[in-house]
């Protein structure tokens, strides 16, 4: 199918309706091409060559990089907002400026039509590829579905790096929820194949908008989408995504956990930094996890399981 011609959605009523009958909506050239480039450079000179451990998105765990046989980094960073001063000082500054700019809040706000906080956030050079899922299994604002996911292009993605993809319409399904046969303690893989097979019964469309550097992509937290298996590894795809509840609302894990969030106020808008690395007890935990991992895991997972209950 080809791109949905955005370009016409020229005003903020237009853009929310999209995103309301939709699910998703992209905002071209929201971000500046150079200030893209800035964020990619600062990565390529500090992080790269970075052989410690950092929080990663996929496992939440504190990893070592993880290569493709092109050289890209495969496991993606977790809130990159909160890492090391120290160590990537340049990196951290311009994500931060980024994702707390008032042209992304902007979007944000104006999707919502209120105040929005920015709760976690990511960066992607390489593509792990990603199951069919709805954020809402995982996280999401305790207004059910407010929850919303942003995906910022930092360069032009060239379709064979593996599209990211969202499925229209989803988000009116109501999915199996966390908990019972589609646990994601005991029966995440279950949940996967729900969600597939929900994708064949209702015969949903898969787009994959093509995204140039600067334009952003946001979508609800009830949509399905993913992305697809790279053609071939070696097209990077220098990526950061966000997620933004509303100021009026909590953050709520695997649909049961009520998380309070604190936020800094960074050029008047709201960002939160788990984990934030400036501070000296988040790097000794940190240090712990990383010569500790096995009983952190098995903690880590106990801790949900219960929370799940």
């Amino acid at each position: 199918m080809s791109d949905f011609d955005y370009g016409t959605l020229g005003t903020a009523e237009q853009r929310r309706d999209y995103y309301r009958e939709q699910g998703y909506v992209v905002v071209p050239s929201l971000l500046s091409r150079r200030d893209c480039s800035a964020v990619i450079d600062a990565f390529r000179c500090e992080v790269k060559p970075f052989e410690g451990h950092i929080y990663r998105q996929a496992s939440a765990n504190p990893e070592e990089h993880k290569w493709t046989p092109a050289g890209t980094m495969l496991n993606s960073i977790l809130n990159p907002v909160a890492v090391n001063p120290r160590q990537f000082p340049r990196f951290r500054d311009l994500v931060t400026r980024m994702l707390a700019s008032d042209a992304l809040f902007g979007a944000a706000s104006e999707l919502y039509d209120e105040a929005a906080g920015l709760v976690q956030s990511m960066y992607f050079e390489g593509n792990p590829a990603t199951w069919a899922h709805q954020d809402c299994y995982y996280l999401d604002s305790t207004r059910e579905g407010d929850l919303m996911g942003a995906w910022l292009a930092l360069e032009d993605i060239d379709p064979r790096s593996g599209q990211f993809y969202v499925m229209p319409g989803s988000h009116r399904l109501d999915l199996l929820p966390n908990e019972g046969a589609t646990s994601i303690a005991y029966n995440h893989d279950a949940y996967k194949q729900h969600v597939l097979d929900q994708i064949e019964t209702h015969g949903l469309e898969k787009r994959s908008p093509r995204l140039n550097a600067g334009d952003v992509l946001f979508w609800g937290s009830r949509v399905i989408h993913g992305a697809d298996e790279p053609v071939s590894h070696e097209y990077s795809r220098n990526s950061l995504t966000a997620h933004f509840i509303p100021l009026s609302s909590d953050f709520l894990q695997y649909q049961k956990r009520i998380r309070v969030i604190e936020y800094d106020q960074v050029g008047g808008n709201m960002v939160s930094r788990p984990k934030d690395q400036a501070q000296l007890k988040n790097r000794l935990m940190l240090g712990i996890e990383a010569r500790l991992p096995g009983p952190f895991q098995w903690l880590k997972r106990r801790a949900v399981a219960a929370a799940l209950r």
